[in-house]
């Protein structure tokens, strides 16, 4: 054996150690791509929620409005004598804007006591002291 080659073992390891430190850059690499695509990934779904979440507050919004303002005509006509308090009439009258107003399935007239009057359908009215703020 020649004193200046390195031994066997020691020539025979290095190429192992070379292809081990570039699996180990390799994976290295990999791992850094695999976190920036799943930053990226979350960072565009986060913005496409944020933009949902505005369209749908802004679609609940003018849905209250447009019941607000149909609970407000509503209000008008019974003060003015225009819509029937009570019998089939008042019935399908309250049917009819209930359909025409986004949100509200279900219209019950009701007297200063709570009685109701007439409905838009078959569904039995909530207790009048489950409404907050309470109705004058």
């Amino acid at each position: 054996m020649n004193p200046r080659s390195p031994p066997r073992s020691a020539t025979s390891i290095q190429p192992w150690l070379i292809a081990f430190g570039l699996w180990l850059a390799l994976a290295a690499v990999a791992a850094i791509a695999l976190w920036q695509l799943r930053r990226d990934a979350v960072d565009v779904e986060a913005r496409q929620l944020g933009l949902l979440s505005l369209a749908l507050t802004d679609e609940v919004d003018r849905g209250l409005q447009g019941a607000e303002e149909g609970m407000h005509a509503l209000r008008a006509e019974l003060s003015e004598g225009r819509l029937p308090v009570s019998g089939a009439e008042a019935g399908r009258a309250l049917r009819t804007r209930a359909n025409l107003m986004p949100l509200v399935r279900t219209l019950w007239l009701v007297d200063r006591e709570g009685r109701v009057l007439s409905t838009s359908d078959a569904t039995t009215a909530p207790e009048l002291a489950s409404f907050s703020p309470a109705l004058n």
